[in-house]
């Protein structure tokens, strides 16, 4: 099993909810459901354009019809106008694009947070899926523990640096991911 998949194995465990894995996780299912959830995790990969921010993107399977390329665009993002409690972008160089001069850095991240959603967390560099996997798995026990997104994302990184070796305290395992916005305590119903 890939560590994605284990990763939201584990956030099931304790926040209800509908998950998609493998052929299940497309474009379009997201689409249709959008409004109906309060807090978004994509475990996913995900690719920045730097010649066009816009086309950055996240990466669904595909769903078999023609038209389906099985991504999720900046540009799409930025129209779904949707006020998510929390985002987590669990894929590589989420927070990372193009520095636009009165703009700033123009990524997927971005682009959830001026369509409304609260909390942002994001990476900024290439993660590796099983740190990367720990992390949110014990991020969001703390979420369900009733620590605010900041807090609970360094509360999560600290206890993956007590229990590594050596190797794995390096901060490309463990520091990639950053929290932005309201840094509040989530309503879990």
């Amino acid at each position: 099993m890939n560590f994605n998949q284990k990763e939201v194995k584990e956030i099931s465990k304790n926040f209800s909810g509908k998950y998609y894995f493998d052929k299940e996780a497309v474009k379009e299912k997201f689409v249709k459901n959008k409004k109906q959830f309060s807090i978004l995790h994509f475990a996913t990969h995900s690719v920045v354009d730097y010649e066009d921010p816009m086309y950055s993107k996240i990466v669904f399977s595909k769903s078999g019809k023609e038209t389906d390329e099985g991504y999720l665009h900046t540009y799409e993002i930025y129209a779904l106008n949707s006020k998510y409690d929390l985002v987590v972008l669990s894929a590589c160089n989420t927070g990372f694009g193009r520095m636009i001069r009165g703009e700033g850095i123009m990524s997927v991240a971005r682009a959830f947070a001026s369509s409304g959603s609260k909390n942002i967390v994001m990476s900024l560099w290439q993660v590796n899926d099983k740190s990367t996997s720990e992390i949110m798995k014990m991020f969001y026990r703390n979420i369900a523990n009733g620590e605010k997104v900041g807090e609970a994302l360094r509360n999560a990184k600290l206890k993956y640096l007590i229990n590594s070796d050596e190797l794995k305290a390096m901060p490309f395992y463990w520091s990639p991911f950053i929290s932005f916005g309201d840094n509040n305590s989530l309503v879990i119903a």
